[in-house]
């Protein structure tokens, strides 16, 4: 037996005994007939308690963690990180604050009148009927609000966030107030709810009546539920992260980093993190400053462009930004789950309306104030003195996202084609983004010049970035560097190299069989069988192309597949096609996308999506209040209607279906033929969303032993197949993902079943 587990069980044992010994030594008296060696024995009695139970707790949790590093743990090490240290610390401390408390109680008791105890009983019972009254508050009410949130159309949250945008000087501080509120209502609720652990546990202790182990359980559940929303301290973990790097090997860009923060008057640590990309951002952590910079900037911007880069970041943690960043940082803490402990899932419930309200009120004030936020960082970029420098930086940033977005209209080679794992080198992509932009730059310039600020963008477009700044011409300077700072930035590429080679060849083998031998084996045999068209498999094809990099050929697939398929077999196609098109920058892929949205209810969200952004980057305004008009009505079809095809739930209008003459035997054929032997039930269902709405849910049961992946390709196959029916709206279900509904006491669902002995009732 584990050695922990058995500390734990003989700790159990000891606590019981002592109560047993304690019972015999003092007669069994109550408290309030004790003599003076009753007294003394009573309190030897707690301590021992408090010292064994602590170091039952303790065992306990080395027993768990034991478990979770174990190889049989199905958590991931970012959750065990997360439970790691603080959870045992915080359960420990309120279960031995509890026991503290209510011994207290218990002296006091011995010497408290009777009007005493009869107050302890009354505010024992308050206690006990807030923190319990709190649980269906907090669910009643965070449902209550959902439900609302829920029947507001669509178009009222669109104009309710945009109206917030409008003035946004004068209702940036009124907002920042909502939340200031919000998170001192948050705090006084939680000072609350510890006030009444204390007076629970006291009174617990005091009245005489009180006993039996819920004082000790209950009390420990607030105090944990308290606790956790301490945040004792800064993460500085962080900083052990593999993608920062020293001084003393980057000293320049520490040096330019150091210089931009002196003038932003920070006088803060700095530690520098290396990204893969083309961003740079800041957090502050305790007493040190985060730095984050892409090794695509280090590579394009010249030296005193990145100090302008540096000036922006550092002007969101300067001293008039920190209110603003402890709220955004707040709210992180409390999306992650303040301090995750075992009990989280229950007493998170205490915070749900809180926590709701913060996060609600938070998102609305990041969006009404990015934009003004991100103005206020580019003017510190003149801080600098030189504003063509800045404009020159963000234009050469501009023109890498321009890039960005016309690559995924571009081939590529496949990662994972090398038989054995190869340094992966930005420099590659650098190189076909200074091609490109050779090729692009004047065009680029025209889009930049034309584009319309997103409604959903936390960043001002460009033309009014150079606006702020001062700067009429579009043009970019050089990246001058001093041959230290260049000498620092070819080794950041080679840093962020050896990073992606790491990480990847940890098991290479395995994804290079997932990426690219499955795929091309993919291809290849349906080049061999003469590339043929069959409705429920070219999307399969389209995606290895994609995952090769072939997506000329994609290209070419599409319009094979349009030409010679009716529009509901080949809306993916459609979709398709007007992607890359749009990402070519060539507007008669809206008519493509558009195709495929009203054909397919799939192609909805990332429809609007790229049609939103395309016409956004290319100034299009006509199309752009065309495509508003368009979204509202589709967003709000998709929130009454489509979404309701994914679930599922008691309420639903549920009854068998009866499938046009033959459609469910060639349903039931194609399962059959690609089922593996792992299906063992089929199930039907007619769903009614409205009058003029119905979906044919197909219910799949595997059996129990079946693994998450084969069910995974399997339900894939057969959802590929469902979507080819032009007359019919299928809904696609596994059986154990169904809670709500029991969908074999449905009479005339069960339309399919295996012959052999099944296994299924073992679920």
């Amino acid at each position: 037996m584990n050695k922990n587990l058995l500390n734990s069980i003989v700790c159990g044992m000891v606590m019981f005994a002592m109560i047993f010994v304690t019972f015999v030594l003092t007669g069994g008296r109550e408290t309030y007939d004790f003599t003076v060696m009753d007294k003394f024995i009573f309190v030897i009695f707690i301590i021992s308690e408090i010292i064994t139970l602590g170091m039952l707790i303790y065992y306990i949790s080395k027993y768990t963690k034991n478990l979770r590093n174990g190889s049989n743990s199905t958590m991931e090490p970012e959750e065990q990180r997360e439970l790691s240290p603080l959870n045992s610390k915080i359960i420990i401390c309120s279960a031995i604050l509890t026991i503290v408390l209510i011994t207290l109680g218990i002296l006091i008791g011995i010497y408290a009148s009777n009007q005493t105890k009869a107050i302890a009983e009354y505010v024992f019972s308050f206690s006990l009927i807030f923190v319990v009254f709190m649980f269906p508050f907090n669910m009643l009410t965070e449902k209550i609000i959902l439900h609302f949130f829920k029947n507001k159309k669509v178009d009222y949250w669109q104009n309710y966030f945009v109206a917030h945008r409008e003035n946004i000087e004068k209702k940036k501080r009124k907002l920042f107030l909502n939340l200031k509120i919000s998170k001192l209502f948050s705090n006084i609720y939680t000072a609350l709810l510890g006030l009444a652990g204390i007076l629970f546990s006291l009174s617990a202790g005091i009245s005489p009546v009180n006993d039996g182990i819920i004082y000790l359980i209950f009390p420990t559940l607030i105090f944990t539920a308290v606790l956790s929303r301490i945040k004792f301290t800064q993460d500085k973990e962080l900083f052990k992260h593999e993608s920062y790097v020293s001084q003393e090997d980057y000293p320049e860009l520490y040096r330019l980093a150091r210089r931009a923060a002196d003038i932003s008057n920070c006088k803060k640590n700095i530690k520098i993190a290396l990204t893969g990309d083309c961003n740079a951002g800041i957090m502050e952590v305790g007493d040190t400053y985060s730095v984050q910079i892409g090794v695509i900037l280090l590579d394009i911007l010249s030296e005193e462009e990145l100090v302008c880069i540096f000036l922006h970041e550092f002007e969101h943690v300067t001293l008039k930004n920190k209110k603003i960043n402890k709220c955004y940082s707040y709210n992180t803490w409390i999306s992650s789950g303040c301090n995750n402990t075992y009990l989280s899932w229950l007493t998170n419930v205490l915070f749900s309306f809180p926590d709701g309200l913060y996060n609600f009120r938070f998102n609305l004030y990041q969006y009404a104030a990015s934009l003004c936020f991100e103005s206020d960082s580019d003017k510190a970029m003149l801080k600098s003195g030189k504003p063509e420098c800045a404009a020159s930086a963000l234009l050469k940033i501009d023109f890498y996202n321009k890039y960005e977005w016309e690559r995924d209209a571009m081939d590529f080679p496949c990662l994972y084609e090398p038989e054995s794992c190869e340094n992966y080198t930005l420099r590659t992509s650098l190189n076909s983004f200074k091609e490109l932009q050779a090729e692009r730059k004047e065009l680029w310039i025209e889009l930049a010049k034309k584009e319309i600020q997103s409604r959903s963008s936390s960043h001002p477009i460009l033309s009014q970035r150079f606006k702020m700044l001062g700067i009429e011409k579009y043009s970019l300077l050089g990246n001058e560097k001093s041959p230290a700072l260049k000498e620092e930035a070819e080794k950041a590429i080679d840093f962020i190299d050896i990073l992606i080679k790491k990480q990847v060849s940890e098991n290479y083998s395995e994804l290079r069989e997932e990426y690219y031998i499955k795929q091309k084996n993919l291809v290849e045999n349906w080049e061999q069988e003469g590339k043929p068209i069959i409705a429920e498999q070219y999307s399969s094809v389209i995606e290895a192309l994609n995952i090769l990099g072939r997506r000329s050929e994609i290209e070419e697939l599409c319009d094979r597949v349009i030409s010679e398929t009716p529009i509901h077999t080949a809306a993916y196609a459609y979709f398709i096609k007007g992607f890359i098109l749009l990402h070519k920058f060539d507007e008669q892929g809206l008519e493509y996308v558009y195709k495929a949205i009203y054909d397919n209810h799939n192609y909805i969200d990332g429809g609007l999506g790229v049609i939103g952004h395309f016409c956004c980057l290319t100034g299009n305004q006509k199309e752009l209040d065309l495509y508003r008009e368009r979204a509202v009505d589709l967003a709000q079809k998709n929130k009454d209607i489509y979404s309701c095809i994914n679930v599922i739930q008691k309420n639903d209008k549920l009854s068998p279906e009866k499938l046009p003459e033959g459609m469910l035997d060639e349903i039931l054929s194609f399962i059959s033929s690609i089922d593996e032997g792992e299906i063992k039930r089929i199930y039907l269902l007619r769903k009614t969303i409205n009058e003029n709405f119905t979906v044919s849910d197909v219910i799949i049961r595997f059996s129990y032993y079946t693994d998450e992946n084969t069910k995974g390709r399997i339900m894939d196959k057969i959802f590929r197949f469902l979507d080819t029916f032009s007359s019919h709206q299928f809904g696609l279900f596994d059986y154990n993902g169904i809670t709500e509904v029991s969908v074999e006491k449905i009479p005339g669902a069960l339309v399919w079943r295996a012959e052999e002995n099944t296994d299924v009732s073992e679920e």
